[in-house]
């Protein structure tokens, strides 16, 4: 008699043939095999779950019973202190005392317990059955659970090189983000650091809730949430790329600047360069007819990022360059190249420069109107103008001159996208009264450093931003350098800044005045870098005749070498052997740095 059991038994022994019998690989391939077996496993279990379930609780009540045991024993023993039994035998001795008195006390209950069990199956086998299967039970569904978990744990450590698909679903299902499905394999990036995989949600889950999930996904696949990345994919608001890396792409050595190695840039062609994104490929703008927002708290690297972008300008001869430096020193050695330079840290003084401007800007407006045309373009000739206004807070904030200034500077911004004039403002603090929303809105390059609160970020990026996945308040202070970058039209992406030393700096600098010197484009002649430098080489001899190169560089500060400082002065034969302080010194002269100056 066939029951109808026989043909899922059946299959199982086809297959069991089928694999003794040596079948080619061609003809039936292992996965195949297994998923034959495990789908007759689940038709047996949906067909008769009573003796399916019955062999599951007794196979993991004995398994969790013996584990019990197993525990309770290395409990008594005090197994996890034999480590320290050379070190400390008393230690041992006391706990395993300690808990010997424990399960003392505890056995006669439990004794009593399974005692009273079995002499309840005699006048009621039911009752006493229950008692015992529930314990069973107990044990059975906690080793079973713990199975399992560690099935998890394992696999969540093999997540580095190159998971499964079933774990990466899984982890999209333990951060509660639903069903997923992996849309072609989960493989290795093409430069082999990271990798891949394009994740298709379930029905009804936008790909912007799982921006907001990269932490919690993060843990569920083993790995720190900065190294994951996580990418909509255009097109479809139900499918995301999930890249995971082996190590933070955001650390490591600076990435110096490009415009090391570029002679020469024409801002109305050429993009700017300002970092390099989570694959290691360039991260770059084009600034006509926009304006930037740098933003980010002390020591997120502002500086750094925003000369980024007045070295490019610096390289461009025929771009005007106007400066409002709130603090007077980061873009000192920049000021010789400057158009017009705003007092240091005066509000008045940038209020002039600002209304100057719009004056300009009119004009500007006039030439466009008798020429038929609506915006300043490459072939009129009409300069781009970059204002830089550095320590925006030193001027929005200014209690006798805030609200001209914001009023005048929205008018710069809103007016100069089409007169040829690109705006760039940073702040170390960017929260609302410093960054009004009527002047963030306006600013069409937005670019985040660390934050301290999703406000502060949101403050640059835009409201929502941090709710939607970009915070740079997640950015880790081991992150130097790196931010949000929203360009226009575009959601905000992650880059680390290239970066320049102030020598490299320095070398940019003196190669665009060279260029403005041949264009015949210096602004302020009076003001040649090596004109300041013998000023200051002046200021510092003070009373004294002679200075050796030692004390000058003392003198000087900064990080003057005497290569360059004798580069920098510029003076024929100096530094020479002098008589300074009853010994010969190499130094220089003050009577030959006054003659220099005087000669300029």
């Amino acid at each position: 008699m066939t029951t109808t059991a026989e043909p899922f038994l059946d299959e199982r022994n086809h297959i069991a043939k089928d694999v003794d019998g040596g079948i080619p690989a061609t003809f039936m391939s292992r996965l195949a095999i297994r998923r034959r077996i495990t789908d007759a496993n689940t038709q047996f279990r949906r067909t008769f779950p009573a003796i399916a379930w019955t062999g599951r609780y007794t196979w993991w009540g004995l398994v969790g019973s013996a584990k019990c045991v197993r525990g309770v024993w290395k409990w008594l023993v005090a197994a996890e202190y034999e480590i320290h039994r050379e070190a400390k035998p008393e230690l041992v001795e006391r706990t395993r005392a300690r808990r010997r008195k424990t399960v003392g006390w505890t056995l006669g209950p439990t004794t009593a317990l399974y005692a009273g069990a079995a002499w309840l199956y005699y006048p009621w086998p039911l009752v006493g059955m229950a008692a015992l299967g529930l314990s069973g039970f107990a044990a059975a569904a906690i080793a079973e659970k713990r199975a399992r978990q560690a099935v998890m744990d394992v696999a969540r450590k093999k997540t580095g090189r190159l998971p499964g698909s079933k774990i990466v679903r899984q982890a999209f299902a333990d951060s509660k983000l639903g069903e997923t499905r992996i849309v072609g394999p989960v493989t290795r990036t093409d430069t082999d650091d990271a990798w891949a995989a394009v994740i298709e949600l379930a029905a009804g889950m936008p790909a912007s809730k799982v921006m907001t999930k990269r932490e919690e996904l993060a843990s569920a696949l083993g790995v720190g949430a900065e190294l994951l990345d996580l990418t909509p994919i255009d097109g479809h608001a139900g499918r995301i790329k999930v890249t995971c890396f082996d190590k933070d792409p955001m650390q490591g050595a600076p990435i110096a600047t490009p415009l090391l190695n570029k002679p020469q840039v024409n801002l109305w062609t050429d993009r700017v360069p300002l970092g390099v994104n989570l694959r290691g490929r360039i991260v770059d703008v084009a600034l006509p007819e926009r304006s930037v927002l740098i933003g980010g708290e002390p020591g997120a690297g502002k500086s750094v990022a925003a000369m980024n972008l007045l070295l490019a300008v610096a390289l461009d001869p025929n771009a005007q360059l106007w400066l409002g430096d709130g603090k007077g020193v980061d873009t000192l050695d920049l000021e010789p190249l400057a158009k017009k330079v705003a007092p240091s840290a005066s509000p008045a003084g940038l209020l002039d420069m600002l209304q100057e401007l719009r004056v300009h800007m009119d004009e500007r407006f006039k030439t466009l109107r008798k020429l038929g045309r609506k915006k300043v373009e490459a072939d009129l000739d009409l300069p781009l103008i970059v204002l830089w206004i550095d320590e925006l807070a030193r001027y929005t904030t200014d209690p006798k001159f805030k609200k001209q200034i914001i009023e005048a500077l929205r008018d710069v911004i809103q007016r100069g996208r089409a007169s040829g004039i690109i705006t760039v403002c940073a702040t170390q603090r960017p929260s609302g009264d410093v960054v009004p929303t009527s002047i963030r809105d306006l600013l069409s390059i937005r670019l985040a450093l660390r934050s301290t609160t999703n406000a502060a970020s949101d403050t640059i990026l835009g409201q929502g931003r941090a709710a939607a996945g970009y915070s740079a308040a997640t950015i880790t202070a081991a992150q130097r350098g790196v931010g949000y970058l929203l360009d226009e039209g575009s959601d905000p992406g992650k880059l680390r800044n290239f970066f320049a030393t102030p020598a490299q700096e320095r070398q940019i600098i003196e190669r665009g005045y060279s260029l403005r010197e041949t264009a015949g484009t210096l602004a302020l002649a009076a003001d040649h870098p090596r004109r300041k430098m013998l000023t200051l080489a002046v200021e510092a001899f003070g009373d004294q005749d002679r200075l050796s190169t030692e004390v000058l560089l003392e003198r000087l500060g900064g990080d003057w070498e005497p290569a360059s400082l004798a580069k920098a002065l510029a003076l024929d034969g100096y530094p020479k052997p002098l008589w300074i302080g009853g010994s010969t010194k190499q130094g220089y002269e003050r009577a030959a740095v006054i003659e220099a100056l005087d000669a300029l």
